[in-house]
């Protein structure tokens, strides 16, 4: 009894504070009670402990991924075109500053500039100063004071003018100027000439002259679509081009004896010859042919190929002719031009008319006529009476004329 009552004292579904022990049977207490043992805990699953393992690393993979992407993000923005000191070259003669400058990954622009203080041909100032950071290939102007003693001028012939001039200035000849040669052949800017002439005395501040190949200067052509032909020839013309020839072509969208376009178009050189086209209208069609056809056929056939259709009718006593389209003008197969007018002859069924036959009536005819019988009157005596003898000529003789007949 008192072990069911123990145990019945357990609270239900939790864990027992204690554990009822049953003694040896005739013993006063047959019951004994003592502390009951705490469970061991339970191992963590080998698979939670997986997952921890890979969170973790996935995000040590994200910080270094951030990390990197911060670092190349920092280094873009720090990064730049590189840059130089600008060497100290002032007090050297112009030729050796320039080399100087070029060697450190400069351009030298050699500025001719009268200086009392200054050796002649002498560099005494530059632009940056010496000491400052540039970027490579920057341009340094080099400040020079002109010496007023003749040097040889460089043959620079056969020279573009780009490096011709880098040559001139480097001893000191920094006053030049192109002039083109009309005709020269070659590549463009190639120098054919050069005033003073090369390999004679001048002055470093004389001006030099280098007779070149012509550069072509690209320009646009101007669109001149919709400008007769007089208005367009002035804008070519005025914008530095040369209309050679005029050519005409047909243009749906464009009247006839206007302009439509030039060949080139878009750009080409200053003073280039041009051809102008002019429209002629819209381009010639065949007219289909539509004779047999019902008069709905027709017109939408015609107006399938741009022309506008027109319709009269003839009348026609053939009943299959009704509707049916006789002829066109202009007639299918001619060429004429898109949108032209096209008129259909369309057949107009008519009953024929029948009229009663004439009725013929035999000529009249006169019954011969019937004279009366001749009576003569009686004899009546009249009283004897002479009567004056007359003599009376005789009738003329009419004689006909005598013909002939030729054998």
């Amino acid at each position: 009894m008192a072990l069911q009552r123990a145990q019945a004292a357990a609270p239900a579904g939790g864990t027992a504070a204690t554990q009822v022990v049953t003694t040896t049977p005739g013993a006063v207490d047959a019951t004994q009670v003592v502390p009951a043992q705490q469970p061991e805990e339970e191992p963590e699953p080998e698979e939670d402990r997986s997952r921890s393992k890979r969170f973790v690393f996935i995000l040590i993979a994200l910080l270094v991924l951030a990390l990197l992407v911060a670092g190349g993000i920092v280094a873009a923005l720090n990064s730049g075109p590189s840059t130089a000191e600008v060497p100290n070259v002032l007090d050297r003669p112009l030729d050796e500053a320039v080399k100087i400058l070029e060697d450190e990954g400069f351009k030298a622009e050699p500025v001719a500039l009268e200086n009392n203080k200054a050796k002649a041909n002498a560099v005494y100032a530059t632009d940056p100063k010496a000491g400052v950071e540039a970027e490579e290939g920057s341009t340094v102007k080099v400040v020079y004071n002109p010496s007023d003693a003749q040097e040889v001028v460089p043959d620079v012939r056969g020279m573009l003018y780009d490096d011709a001039k880098a040559v001139l200035a480097a001893k000191g000849f920094t006053r030049v100027k192109p002039a083109d040669v009309e005709g020269a052949q070659g590549e463009p800017g190639t120098v054919k000439e050069q005033l003073p002439v090369a390999l004679s005395l001048a002055r470093p501040s004389d001006e030099i002259t280098l007779r070149i190949v012509p550069i072509p200067t690209v320009t646009d052509v101007p669109s001149v679509a919709g400008l007769t032909q007089e208005q367009a020839r002035a804008t070519l013309e005025a914008a530095g081009f040369v209309v050679a020839s005029t050519s005409t072509e047909a243009s749906d969208r464009i009247a006839a004896g206007k302009a439509t376009r030039t060949d080139p178009s878009g750009s080409a050189d200053l003073g280039s010859e041009l051809v102008l086209f002019v429209s002629s209208g819209p381009a010639n069609v065949e007219v289909p042919s539509v004779v047999n056809l019902t008069e709905q056929a027709a017109q939408q056939k015609l107006r399938a190929k741009g022309f506008k259709p027109e319709t009269e009718t003839k009348a026609t006593e053939n009943r299959s002719a009704d509707n049916i389209v006789l002829s066109s003008n202009p007639a299918g197969g001619e060429s004429v031009q898109a949108g032209s007018t096209v008129t259909l002859q369309v057949g107009s069924f008519r009953e024929p008319t029948t009229q009663a036959p004439t009725p013929t009536q035999p000529p009249p005819t006169q019954p011969p006529p019937t004279q009366p019988p001749a009576t003569k009157p009686p004899p009546t005596e009249a009283p004897t009476t002479v009567a004056p003898t007359t003599t009376s000529s005789p009738p003329p003789t009419t004689t006909a004329p005598t013909t002939t007949n030729q054998p």
